[in-house]
């Protein structure tokens, strides 16, 4: 889950807010938040998009009141740390796979032996 902390340490939430300023008549302006929710299982490559489409609306990354930069980096390395541990995982089955296979190719060659030997008989 991408986590975008503010300022304040008690908002921090699993979504993005984008505060934007809309002008009005009269020289008010209006105040209006785009909220884009970010799923756990979002891909590294949707990110991207992501960040680039709030690089183009001029949203600062480097805001410190937004650190949605860190939040960026924190979760890649949080998915590549949860690739890493698949990677030992499937390291970990393949030599379980071997030693299998080493004890299979032994009995078959007991197997032949046996057979052999019955056969010279």
């Amino acid at each position: 889950m991408l986590t975008i902390t503010t300022a304040d340490p008690n908002n921090t939430q699993a979504k993005l807010k984008r505060i934007i300023e809309v002008p009005r008549c009269n020289g008010k302006s209006k105040i209006g938040k785009t909220i884009i929710n970010i799923p756990a299982d979002t891909a590294p490559h949707q990110l991207d998009a992501l960040y680039q489409a709030m690089l183009d609306d001029d949203i600062d990354l480097y805001n410190p009141h937004l650190n949605v930069r860190d939040a960026y980096i924190r979760h890649i390395e949080q998915q590549n740390a949860d690739i890493k541990t698949q990677i030992n995982d499937l390291q970990d089955l393949l030599s379980q796979a071997d030693r299998v296979i080493l004890a299979l190719l032994a009995s078959l060659l007991v197997f032949a032996v046996i057979a052999v030997a019955m056969v010279w008989r």
